[in-house]
C-alpha cells in the first residue's frame, strides 16, 4: 500500500467512525441534556474545565512525543532501516516513564486545588457542591488512565494505524450512546451516575488500546535501562516546554473563558456554550479525521528531508480540511435557528450567535492547520509557540473587558474569535519564515478561493429560506442546495489541477486493489 492510499485508507476509517460519532453524538447530547437539565448540564461542563488545567502539560507531552515517534519512522526510512526501530523503541520508553510520573503529580497538585474552586470560586448552587465534587474526583480517575496510556495511543498515529484507532472510537460511541439512553431509567444523582459513566467508557478503551499496542508494536515495549536516557528527555522536555506555552494559551483561552462566563452569567449560559461548542465539534469531525491521518505523513516527510513535500502535503491540509468543515457548516449555520429547535426540546440563550461565531472561529483554525502541523514537523517551535500563545492569552482579559462594556454573553466568542486571528496570521507567517512557505501564492491558491466557494453556496443557499417556511423540509433543501453549488466550486475552484488528478488517481487505485479481475488484467 503506497503512502497516499494509507492515508486515504485511514481517512475513510477515521471519517466511518466520525460519521457515526456525529449521528450518534447529536441524540447523546440531546438525552443528556434532556436528563441532567440546563442547570447541572452547565455544571458537568463547568466542573469538567477544571481537567484540562490539570492534564494540559500531560497532553503537550503527548504532542510532543507523537511529534519525535513520526520523525524516527521517518529517519529510519531515509536510512533504509528495517526490523524493529530500536531509536522508537528508545522514544517508547523516555515516553512511558515521562508519562507514568508526571500524571501522578499534576493530579497531586492538581485534586486539592480542583476541590478548592468547586467550593469556594465556581458559582455553584449550594445543594449541587457535594455532586459537582464527586463529578470531578471521577473525572481524575479517568484523567490519570487516559494520560499514562498516551506512550502506547501515540505509537497508532506515528505508525499510521488510525483505523484501528478509528474502530476504537465507533466502540466508544456506541457505548456513550447507550449510556445517555439509559440516564432516563436511573435512579439517584444522575449527574454523579453520568460521570460514572464516563469513567467505563474513558477507562475501559485505554485499557484496550493499550493490550492491543503491546500485542502488535515491538516497539512498545518496556525497558527500564532506555529510562534514563537524559538527551531524549532534555529532547522532549524541551519540545514540550515552548508547545506549552502556545497550549496553556489556547488552554487559558477556551477553559478560562468558561469561568469567566460562569462567574458573570451563571451555569445556564455554560449550556450555551456547551451545546455550541458539541454542535460545532460535530461539523468538524471529518476534518479532524483528515487532520489526524496527514499529521504523521506530515511529520515523517520532514523526517526524511523531504521538505518540499511536507510544504505541499501542509497546503492541502489547510484546503481539505476547510472545505470538509464547510460541507456541513454552510447549511447549518442557513437553517441554525430551525435545526436546534428541532433538535432540542428547549433551546439555552444565546446559543444561535455563539455557535455561528464559534463556528467561524473553527473554520479560521483549520485553514491554517497544514501550517501548524509543518512548523511542529520542523521542531523551530519557540518563536512561533510564544506568539500564538500570546494572542490566546489575551482572548481572556479581551472578554472581561467586553463584558465590562456590556457587549454580553457573546463576549468570550468575539474574544475567541479575534485571538483565533491572530494565532492565523502568525502561522502564515512564520510557515513562511522557518519553512518557505510563500504567503501570497497560498493566499492566491487556498484562502482567496474558498472565500469565492463559500460567498456563492451562501447566495444559493438563501433561495429556499424565500419560498419555504422553516421546517425540516426546508432544512432537507437547504442541505441539497448548498451541496449542489458547493461540491462543484470546491472541486473546480479551489481544488487544484494537481489535487484533483490526485484524487482521481487514488479513486482508481482503491478500486483496483478491491477488483482482482481489474488488477490482473
Amino acid at each position: 500500500m503506497t503512502a497516499s492510499q494509507r492515508i486515504i485508507l485511514n481517512a475513510a476509517a477515521t471519517y466511518t467512525r466520525s460519521l457515526v460519532g456525529m449521528v450518534i453524538g447529536l441524540f447523546s447530547i440531546r438525552w443528556v441534556l434532556a436528563a441532567l437539565g440546563q442547570s447541572d448540564y452547565g455544571l458537568y461542563c463547568v466542573v469538567g474545565a477544571l481537567i484540562p488545567f490539570i492534564t494540559f502539560f500531560n497532553s503537550i507531552l503527548g504532542v510532543s512525543v507523537a511529534r519525535y515517534y513520526a520523525y524516527s519512522i521517518g529517519q529510519a526510512e531515509k536510512n533504509g532501516a528495517t526490523g524493529v526501530n530500536d531509536d522508537l523503541k528508545r522514544w517508547f520508553n523516555t515516553a512511558l516513564s515521562i508519562h507514568l510520573v508526571v500524571p501522578l503529580a499534576l493530579i497531586l497538585i492538581g485534586a486539592p486545588l480542583g476541590e478548592y474552586a468547586i467550593r469556594h470560586w465556581i458559582n455553584i448552587p449550594p445543594d449541587r457542591i457535594a455532586a459537582c465534587a464527586w463529578v470531578f474526583r471521577i473525572a481524575l480517575v479517568t484523567t490519570f488512565l487516559n494520560m499514562a496510556s498516551v506512550p502506547f495511543t501515540a505509537m497508532y498515529t506515528a505508525k499510521q494505524y488510525i483505523a484501528v484507532l478509528a474502530g476504537f472510537g465507533i466502540l466508544a460511541s456506541v457505548l456513550n450512546f447507550c449510556f445517555a439512553a439509559m440516564l432516563f431509567h436511573v435512579t439517584g444523582d444522575k449527574l454523579i451516575v453520568y460521570a460514572i459513566f464516563m469513567l467505563i467508557v474513558n477507562a475501559g478503551i485505554p485499557f484496550c488500546q493499550i493490550f492491543f499496542a503491546v500485542v502488535n508494536f515491538p516497539e512498545c515495549r518496556m525497558k527500564i535501562t532506555y529510562w534514563r536516557d537524559r538527551k531524549r528527555l532534555s529532547s522532549v522536555m524541551s519540545f514540550a516546554g515552548w508547545t506549552l506555552f502556545g497550549g496553556g494559551g489556547g488552554l487559558l483561552a477556551t477553559q478560562g473563558n468558561v469561568f469567566v462566563t460562569n462567574h458573570f452569567f451563571g451555569p445556564v449560559l455554560n449550556t450555551s456554550y456547551g451545546i455550541a461548542g458539541q454542535l460545532v465539534a460535530q461539523t468538524g469531525t471529518l476534518a479532524n479525521a483528515l487532520m489526524g491521518a496527514l499529521s504523521p505523513a506530515v511529520t515523517t516527510r520532514e523526517g526524511r528531508g523531504d521538505r518540499s513535500g511536507t510544504i505541499r502535503m501542509a497546503s492541502s491540509t489547510g484546503k481539505m480540511g476547510a472545505l470538509l468543515i464547510l460541507v456541513f457548516a454552510i447549511p447549518l449555520v442557513l437553517e441554525l435557528p430551525t435545526v436546534l429547535n428541532l433538535w432540542l426540546k428547549e433551546v439555552p440563550p444565546y446559543v444561535v450567535p455563539i455557535c455561528v461565531l464559534v463556528l467561524l472561529t473553527n473554520l479560521l483554525e483549520k485553514v491554517t492547520l497544514g501550517q501548524q502541523m509543518a512548523i511542529a514537523a520542523a521542531g523551530r517551535i519557540a518563536c512561533w509557540q510564544m506568539t500564538g500563545g500570546s494572542f490566546l492569552m489575551a482572548s481572556v482579559p479581551a472578554t472581561i473587558v467586553l463584558v465590562t462594556c456590556g457587549v454580553g454573553p457573546v463576549s468570550a466568542a468575539i474574544a475567541f474569535l479575534a485571538a483565533t486571528f491572530g494565532c492565523f496570521s502568525s502561522n502564515i507567517y512564520f510557515a513562511r519564515r522557518l519553512l518557505g512557505m510563500p504567503i501570497l501564492p497560498w493566499l492566491r491558491t487556498v484562502f482567496v478561493p474558498l472565500c469565492v466557494a463559500v460567498g456563492l453556496t451562501f447566495v444559493v443557499g438563501m433561495f429556499p429560506r424565500l419560498v419555504l417556511p422553516a421546517s425540516f423540509l426546508r432544512i432537507c433543501v437547504t442541505t441539497c442546495c448548498t451541496l449542489l453549488a458547493f461540491m462543484p466550486l470546491a472541486w473546480f475552484v479551489v481544488l487544484s489541477a494537481v489535487e484533483r488528478q490526485n484524487i482521481l488517481d487514488n479513486i482508481i487505485a482503491i478500486k483496483r486493489r478491491f477488483n482482482p479481475a481489474r488488477r490482473t488484467s
